[in-house]
């Protein structure tokens, strides 16, 4: 939206040249913010899930290194930030536009939103951001948890929605998740600062 009263000052002071200037600055500015965004994206390049998830236990069970490897492969289809999210006609990227069609796997959820949380860096930014993608319960609490129980510093952001049908409603891998699951929910523990844990719940009926 172009601010209008700041038109109408230069119109009336007769400042044509000015007045150009300023409305092509006002059109370029959003390209240049979503060409920083983008640019930002494509250089967020965090410690693999997988590997963080590894070297947070002391004791390793067979039953731990199938989920480390659920993660490895998860990596592999979505190896970074920007494979995460939708695309729209214009290449316009958005943080908060998950590509919840294409997941096929809760693992792939848990990876995306760990390189969100990566990327973040904060407890309340991305409480922010969980609030923006539609969850209607977030809290920030300084508590530990298993996998951050050895921290100085233990932060667990927590969110949740009583209703998943807006993320899996387009998507045909999901569809008993859509139609049985009374809430989701999503739970991030950040140790000494650090993305420690994530995990994508889904409650059923």
């Amino acid at each position: 939206m172009f601010p209008i009263a700041e038109i109408l000052v230069l119109l009336k002071a007769g400042k044509a040249t000015a007045l150009a200037l300023y409305l092509m600055l006002l059109a370029v500015w959003p390209a240049t913010t979503q060409s920083n965004l983008r640019a930002s994206i494509e250089n967020h390049h965090p410690a693999p899930y997988h590997v963080i998830l590894a070297a947070s236990r002391r004791h390793v069970t067979d039953g731990f290194l199938r989920r480390v490897q659920e993660y490895e492969h998860a990596a592999k289809a979505r190896p970074d930030l920007l494979s995460c999210l939708q695309r729209s006609h214009f290449g316009v990227v958005s943080i908060t536009e998950l590509d919840w069609s294409g997941f096929r796997s809760r693992q792939e959820i848990e990876v995306c939103v760990y390189y969100v949380a990566t990327f973040l860096e904060e407890p309340a930014r991305l409480a922010a951001w969980l609030q923006d993608i539609g969850m209607t319960r977030v809290e920030v609490r300084r508590t530990a948890r298993l996998s951050n129980r050895f921290s100085d510093d233990p932060m667990w952001v927590f969110g949740y929605q009583p209703n998943d049908f807006q993320y899996f409603s387009t998507n045909p891998r999901f569809i008993a998740e859509a139609l049985f699951s009374k809430n989701v929910s999503i739970h991030v523990d950040f140790a000494s600062g650090h993305v420690a844990n994530v995990d994508f719940y889904i409650a059923y009926k």
